[in-house]
């Protein structure tokens, strides 16, 4: 069995309740730089404040430097920047994708996924961009954007509502519930991120315990085909929750209706990548299968 060691931790602190969902690059003079979402309260909720933080290592990833620097901060009205992914496109430019949050005063919340740009190996970067003209509630989990051999950039995106609650609370005055169950769709680019469309289709599940398809990501296989998947609290017969899958063929543009796959997991987040070195595809998700 490999040795395991940890490199790096980022520890709570008063005033830092949470250091959460980062990304990697590899810049171009080898080192690594690593961003995460850094929540700047006493809190660790999902909506309180926070940035995009930032170390580098010249090691691989052995050991980190101390000179953490914020890197993106929330803007126009926002207070939250978290989420953040990072890939090196085939023009050598780095993309920077993050979500901004801002609250309402009726309970509700706007989530866009934004785009900035860098082409000094993160000295910089451009004005943010949103990907999307909707102002809903959008869900971008960290390190998700892809490029395809073709140069097509794909972005999977959760789109939530907020919706009247199931019971009036004694006030009488509703106030805005998150719906679980989330829409999924692919936000597309092929001109290196300067503009987006969504695809063709979209799906929609909601089962019976309230629960839906959430935090989506995607991998191009061999074979050209496009597989997504997705989180979700729905228990087959043997009492078990699995992510669920969808497949395209045409460049995320259309996508099949999902279904549960072979990753047993409760409602936590699968991530997937492609090793460089072999071709094979690594899987990191919480295995509830019961085979190991």
């Amino acid at each position: 069995m490999m040795k395991s060691k940890i490199v790096l931790e980022l520890n709570p602190t008063p005033g830092n309740a949470r250091n959460s969902e980062g990304a990697f690059v590899t810049l171009n003079d080898g080192r690594l730089l690593f961003a995460w979402s850094k929540f700047l309260s006493d809190q660790g909720g999902d909506h309180e404040p926070s940035v995009i933080a930032a170390r580098t290592s010249d090691d691989g990833g052995r050991t980190w430097h101390d000179d953490e620097r914020i890197i993106a901060e929330p803007e126009n009205g926002a207070h939250n920047l978290m989420s953040a992914s990072l890939l090196r496109l085939q023009n050598g430019r780095i993309l920077f994708l993050s979500l901004s949050k801002k609250n309402f005063p009726d309970g509700g919340h706007q989530c866009q996924p934004l785009a900035r740009f860098s082409d000094d190996e993160m000295i910089t970067l451009s004005p943010a961009t949103p990907l999307t003209l909707s102002t809903d509630y959008h869900v971008v989990n960290n390190d998700r954007v892809i490029q395809l051999r073709d140069g097509t950039l794909v972005v999977p995106v959760a789109q939530h509502r907020f919706g009247m609650p199931a019971q009036l609370p004694k006030s009488g005055k509703p106030q805005a519930q998150f719906k679980h169950a989330a829409l999924i769709f692919y936000l597309i680019s092929r001109d290196n991120g300067e503009t987006w469309v969504e695809s063709q289709n979209s799906y929609y599940r909601s089962f019976e315990n309230g629960s839906g398809l959430q935090e989506p990501g995607v991998v191009e296989l061999n074979d050209g085909r496009l597989w997504s998947w997705t989180r979700t609290s729905w228990k087959d017969a043997d009492d078990v929750a699995h992510q669920w899958q969808s497949f395209s063929e045409n460049a995320a543009q259309n996508w099949s209706e999902p279904t549960p796959s072979i990753f047993a997991s409760p409602c936590s987040p699968l991530s997937m990548k492609r090793i460089p070195g072999t071709g094979d595809l690594l899987a990191v998700w919480n295995d509830h299968s019961g085979r190991f």
